[in-house]
């Protein structure tokens, strides 16, 4: 009953918040907070009753309410103020409280103490806060507040519906990670710790600000050089020279039929793996070209497999049929890689009439250089693009040209 009076109260306070131009709002400015805001306000000398009980839901308002944000209330869509919201905030504090009334490991203090400190949208702050303290409503956390419903992942049908889950592990949320250019933990994000998981997002972003900021002038000029040898080698006749020798071992598809050359780059399961893949036609003209980054590839099979992946996903989505598939392949995928075999094989069932050819890496030259731009020139970058890249044209020409 105290929970549902002061979310009723709250009503109270986000009217005055919410509207300062009511007469209420002005009176109760002129004797209570005339040189501060709202948020600011305290009880003041020689209280009413009144104004003690709109303090009371004054300060529900204000754990979600900043001077940072506009008139906006985080628990509703649109941003109003209502006293069902309001209870169940209430609610969702008390389970919080309760759940974390003992005490912390230092590590773990330090983190809640740290997130108002992050430099984010507050929105962003809000959402991790709920994130640590359970209060998505994913199906996992429904079940616990006695509602009937199956936990299953409608995402991906293949684990429990829980926070952890949905931001981490799920098909599209690990995905998005891949494509992001967010370190990602070695071993990988934890599966039942979103405290782990928050407190290495927070630590990289910290990390990264950190690097930007005292990144000495000797280092600025070191990777200034490095750049430019890659450009002058990219653009230089010795490097057209060598491409050329090698153009020649590519050869055309069967007229009516596509050919798609995959590319990977590996050098370590720490380091960015590079993929990418170019579609030509019959005539050698190039169709479309991709180049995507993954986090955390353990081998160099695996990271031809997600070529593989991303290249029947991507002639997929374009509607593209007919292809021949150059890839490295190796003899026997490892047990451990099967869930990406998996994958590609019901892509592969969408797409009439497609063959896998094993390539040797000089027929593979220019889809290889595209993926190496993600390992040695820190091209984390990913694109589909329907041109060929300007600095390969002229290999790319060759290759077109050839039989």
């Amino acid at each position: 009953m105290g929970r549902f009076n002061q979310a009723l109260l709250g009503k109270q306070a986000w009217r005055i918040w919410s509207r300062p131009e009511s007469l209420v709002a002005r009176v109760l400015q002129g004797r209570y907070f005339a040189r501060s805001s709202f948020l600011d306000c305290g009880t003041g000398t020689r209280p009413s009753f009144a104004w003690r009980n709109i303090i009371h839901g004054w300060e529900l308002l204000k754990k979600d309410l900043s001077k940072e944000d506009s008139i906006r209330w985080s628990f509703t869509k649109d941003g109003t103020y209502s006293t069902r919201s309001g209870y169940q905030f209430t609610d969702a504090l008390l389970e919080f409280q309760s759940q974390h009334n003992q005490a912390l490991p230092p590590i773990e203090k330090k983190l809640w103490s740290n997130i108002w400190k992050i430099k984010a949208p507050p929105k962003i702050k809000h959402f991790i806060w709920r994130s640590l303290a359970g209060a998505l409503a994913v199906k996992e956390r429904l079940q616990t507040r006695g509602i009937p419903i199956d936990a299953t992942c409608l995402g991906c049908g293949a684990a429990s519906e829980s926070i952890c889950h949905v931001l981490f592990h799920c098909d599209k949320s690990r995905q998005t990670w891949e494509l992001s250019n967010v370190p990602l933990p070695p071993a990988g994000f934890s599966r039942n710790s979103v405290f782990l998981n928050m407190l290495h997002l927070i630590s990289v972003m910290n990390n990264n600000r950190l690097e930007q900021k005292i990144l000495p002038p000797r280092q600025i000029v070191t990777l200034a050089f490095d750049e430019a040898e890659i450009w002058i080698a990219a653009n230089s006749l010795q490097a057209e020279t060598e491409q050329v020798s090698s153009a020649k071992a590519w050869s055309k598809p069967p007229v009516g039929a596509f050919k798609c050359n995959l590319g990977t780059s590996w050098i370590n399961a720490q380091s960015k793996c590079g993929v990418s893949w170019i579609l030509r036609d019959s005539q050698g003209n190039i169709i479309s070209h991709s180049r995507r980054s993954y986090s955390a590839v353990r081998s160099k099979h695996e990271a031809s497999l997600r070529a593989l992946f991303w290249a029947v996903e991507s002639m997929k989505n374009m509607r593209q049929n007919n292809i021949i598939f150059e890839v490295l392949l190796f003899p026997r995928p490892s047990p451990n890689l099967n869930w990406i075999v998996a994958q590609i094989n019901a892509l592969l069932e969408h797409i009439e009439f497609w063959r896998l050819d094993h390539v040797v890496e000089e027929r593979n030259e220019a889809a290889n250089l595209i993926a190496k731009s993600v390992t040695t020139r820190r091209k984390y970058h990913s694109y589909i693009a329907s041109q060929d890249p300007a600095w390969l044209q002229s290999l790319l020409i060759l290759e077109g040209q050839s039989q």
